[in-house]
């Protein structure tokens, strides 16, 4: 059983059910625990009088709320993300990876992530969309050494500011990251406990106290975005090879998922050898697969999203670009591999730095890959002109990386979709192409390639008259020839709707009738970010992440 005093190692005040109590009193916390266990179990039944037979899941259903007319005749609730366009809310997902290849640092960064929505802490591998409580259990962690960890870890991306008003006084100054990772940010140690949520009675799986306890103990915690817990192991405790009993655990942890509104990750490991080839080399793409994940069948299958993480042999890094002097374990490579509400993710890359810090990294690029730029740079630009002199349908980026590639590959080998779109991104960094949302034939507004800010757009029919709200972007985050699979459908379209996160100047450009655009500029080092964001690209505006974030179902 989890001792809930070990909820103090933070030293982190959160909040209770009532405003006036606070979740850093154990007192408070054992209240309501026991009165969710209450509620859960039939604690107010007396001894020795009969109890009604339990009712199962189909037994409660009013089919009247489940008539499919009602899904054609409402609109459905919009996606709650916890990272942009990647893993709902309310969901199940699994990080998995190899012993020792740093998961339970990064499930620490993810926490912190989510608690703050300081986007420093995993750059641009995973990007949280909303700002919440965060409840992590490290099951094989004591206290001194998790309590060095959050602090050598937060201080790593959110140091403290010295500022100095009359050269003499210096006064330090907090990160603004630091009151919502205090009041947001509840990690619990608990190595040495028992902590499986599930039991074995009669050969069949069942959830344990252990499971109503973190269920009561998570759902006292108002506002929670998100549960951590690692590893897998310690918290299953059964054959990981037994798919009926890996199905119940799914199960309850759905359970914790629906029943609070909280993601659930969990963290699991990767099967021995998996990784390795024939020739004893390592296979980064088998490494970050779906079914590299240890155990059962159905702990993969019963999970909505799933990241792979992988620690890098130093020639695998650095015949990818990540770093020209890399050593065996300096970089690890991560992917998204499963998602079903959203596209899949690029392989992102990560260093370690030596105290254990994750750091996003872009790969570098070779002097044959900054040549092909240059090239499609150009052909895409004189494309965009021409098309605009002959006034012909402008292109938007998703059917320029669509249809050109195979035409130009003759004359240029290298001109893969990815590249194309990756030539687009530094084509709009560079300012050579710029963006302009108008409607197009589905009277849907789109984002067109222009050669200039204010030139007309012909979008292949007649523009309507009124004033139609436009912007104008300057950057799109693509990947780059790395060897990755280009987006495409959903993904592109996901891709569209993300801007440069560069300081908005505020200047209101003239684009012919029925436009209005905003200027912006960029680099192409920037950290590009959402529109709707703040426009700082280091560090939004806690505003900015306490809404619920726009964006459609990626399915």
């Amino acid at each position: 059983m989890i001792d809930l005093n070990l909820a103090r190692a933070q030293q982190t005040p959160t909040v209770a059910p009532e405003p006036a109590k606070t979740l850093d009193d154990p007192v408070a916390i054992t209240a309501a625990v026991q009165a969710g266990l209450a509620q859960e179990g039939a604690a107010g039944q007396e001894e020795g009088q009969p109890q009604e037979e339990p009712r199962g899941f189909f037994a409660s259903l009013d089919l009247a709320k489940f008539e499919t007319g009602r899904f054609l005749d409402e609109e459905p609730p919009p996606p709650s993300w916890i990272f942009d366009n990647s893993f709902l809310a309310g969901t199940v997902g699994f990080v998995a990876g190899a012993q020792g290849t740093g998961k339970s640092r990064f499930l620490l960064q993810i926490g912190a992530a989510i608690a703050t929505g300081h986007r420093g802490f995993l750059g641009d591998a995973l990007r949280p969309a909303r700002k919440g409580k965060v409840l992590a259990i490290f099951c094989e962690e004591s206290r001194p050494v998790l309590w060095r960890r959050i602090r050598r870890m937060f201080r790593a991306f959110c140091p403290i500011r010295a500022e100095s008003e009359d050269g003499k006084t210096v006064t330090l100054l907090p990160h603004p990251a630091e009151t919502d990772f205090r009041t947001n940010f509840i990690a619990i140690p608990a190595a040495g406990q028992d902590l499986r949520l599930v039991e074995m009675a009669g050969g069949e799986a069942r959830p344990s106290r252990n499971f109503h306890e973190l269920l009561a103990l998570a759902k006292s915690i108002p506002g929670l975005a998100l549960t951590i817990l690692d590893p897998q192991s310690r918290l299953y405790g059964q054959n990981e090879n037994d798919n009926a009993c890996a199905t119940t655990f799914c199960s309850l942890l759905e359970h914790l998922a629906q029943e609070t509104g909280a993601g659930v990750l969990c963290c699991a490991h990767v099967g021995k050898g998996v990784a390795k080839k024939r020739d004893g080399s390592f296979d980064v793409d088998a490494a970050l697969h779906q079914d590299a994940m240890r155990g059962a069948s159905g702990f993969s299958a019963a999970a909505r999203w799933q990241l792979n993480l992988a620690s890098l042999p130093g020639k695998a890094a650095r015949a990818r670009g990540v770093g020209s002097k890399a050593g065996d374990g300096q970089y690890l490579a991560g992917k998204v591999n499963k998602a079903n509400d959203a596209p899949l993710g690029e392989v992102f890359y990560l260093h370690r730095e030596h105290d254990g810090t994750l750091r996003y990294v872009e790969p570098e690029k070779t002097e044959e890959d900054k040549a092909l730029e240059a090239q499609l740079v150009e052909r895409i630009t004189a494309e965009v002109r021409r098309r605009e002199e002959a006034n012909e349908p402008a292109l938007t980026i998703k059917a320029l990386g669509d249809v050109f590639p195979a035409r130009w590959k003759e004359d240029i080998p290298g001109a893969t979709k990815t590249a194309v779109r990756a030539a687009v991104s530094a084509a709009l960094l560079d300012g050579h192409l710029f963006e302009v949302q108008r409607r197009g034939g589905n009277r849907k507004l789109n984002f067109y390639l222009s050669a200039s800010p204010d030139t007309p757009l012909s979008t292949g029919q007649e523009e309507p008259s009124g004033d139609v709200g436009t912007g104008q972007r300057t950057g799109q985050e693509l990947p780059d020839r790395t060897g990755q699979k280009g987006p495409s459908g959903a993904k592109m379209a996901s891709l569209l709707d993300s801007g440069t996160g560069q300081k908005d100047t505020g200047q209101n450009t003239p684009s012919g009738p029925g436009t209005r655009m905003k200027s912006r500029t960029g680099h192409r080092t920037a950290s590009l970010s959402k529109e709707r964001e703040n426009t700082c690209p280091v560090f939004p505006s806690s505003d900015s992440l306490d809404t619920e974030p726009e964006g459609g179902d990626a399915e």
